[in-house]
C-alpha cells in the first residue's frame, strides 16, 4: 500500500510511531492495558497500517515499508524488482510514482476539495505547483460532449454500414 499524498523518498522514512503532523496524521499512544491506540484522520489509513504492521511482526517501532533487513524499502528497487517485468506483460506503461500523487489531486479535486486544501495535503509551498503539474481536468463542457459523442454512437442510424448490436459492434 502506498499512501499517495506522500513523496516516494518520504515513504520510505516513514516510521511506525506515527505521522504525526498534517492531514494524515496518525497519532499512537500506548492504552492502559498497553495495547497501541491510534487515532486518524483517515481510518480507514490507520486500520490498513495497523494491519501491515501485524503482518510484518507487529513491531511498533522502525519503517513501516521495510524491506527483509528491516531498512526502509526502496520503492525504485521494488518497482525494478518485482513490478517492471509484470506491468510489461500486462501491457501497462509505468509513469512513475507520482502518477499516485496527480490521481490523489484530481479525484480531491473532482470532489469539490479547494484547490488550497489539495496544496497543504500534497505539501506543496505553493498552489500553482499543486495547479499546473498535480490537477488534472475536463472540462464539463468536454464531458459533456464526449458523452454526446458516445450516445451518438449507439443511435441505429448513425452507426457505419448497419445497425449495432447489444454489444456494441456493428451489424
Amino acid at each position: 500500500m502506498l499512501i499517495p499524498a506522500t513523496a516516494c523518498g518520504e515513504v520510505q522514512t516513514k516510521q511506525k510511531e506515527g505521522v504525526r503532523e498534517g492531514p494524515l496524521a496518525i497519532e499512537t499512544a500506548v492504552g492502559k492495558s498497553g495495547e497501541l491506540m491510534r487515532t486518524s484522520n483517515i481510518p480507514q489509513l490507520a486500520k490498513r497500517l495497523d494491519l501491515h504492521r501485524k503482518n510484518c511482526g507487529g513491531t511498533s517501532t522502525g519503517p513501516i515499508f521495510a524491506n527483509s533487513a528491516g531498512h526502509p524499502l526502496d520503492l525504485n528497487a521494488c518497482y525494478q524488482r518485482s513490478m517492471k517485468y509484470v506491468l510489461k506483460r500486462a501491457g501497462i506503461i509505468w509513469h512513475g510514482w507520482h502518477g499516485f500523487r496527480r490521481g490523489l489531486a484530481s479525484n480531491l479535486n473532482r470532489l469539490g476539495v479547494d484547490d488550497s486544501v489539495i496544496q497543504r495535503i500534497l505539501r506543496h509551498s505553493n498552489v500553482a505547483t499543486t495547479q499546473n503539474h498535480y490537477i488534472k481536468t475536463a472540462s464539463p463542457d468536454a464531458i459533456a460532449a464526449m458523452k454526446q459523442f458516445s450516445e451518438a454512437l449507439m443511435c441505429s442510424a448513425c452507426a457505419p454500414d448497419g445497425d449495432l448490436k447489444a454489444d456494441g459492434s456493428v451489424r
